[in-house]
């Protein structure tokens, strides 16, 4: 499950790397966005997915992989929570860039495929 949840974090990071390439936006900037946008539905704390994504990208490395492990030891439901979360980030992602950038989706689930086996193969 643990590899599971990695990989989804690994094409969660990737896509929004994508996103922000394509929208001129600094990752920053993005995930703040979407930080906001979970306060205004409700949540209390920074969106775990933005707290995923954002520790592997701006923390040391190994960083996201420890915020998924905590979860999992913490609460299994939350962490089961956090990877349908990422995978509906994913989706939303991949939706985002086929409609605004004309990105056909099974180009980037080719790219993401490439993408995970290369870091799989490097693991």
């Amino acid at each position: 499950m643990t590899l599971l949840a990695a990989g989804i974090s690994m094409a969660a990071l990737g896509l929004t790397a994508e996103l922000v390439a394509r929208n001129g936006q600094s990752p920053a900037e993005l995930l703040d966005e979407m930080d906001l946008s979970a306060h205004k539905h409700g949540d209390d704390g920074p969106a775990p997915v933005v707290q995923v994504v954002r520790s592997m990208l701006d923390g040391p490395a190994g960083e996201g992989a420890e915020l998924l492990g905590r979860t999992f030891a913490r609460d299994q439901g939350d962490f089961l929570t956090l990877v349908l979360d990422l995978a509906h980030y994913c989706g939303t992602s991949i939706m985002i860039l086929e409609k605004k950038y004309d990105t056909p989706k099974e180009q980037t689930l080719q790219d993401l495929e490439d993408a995970l086996t290369a870091w799989g193969e490097g693991s």
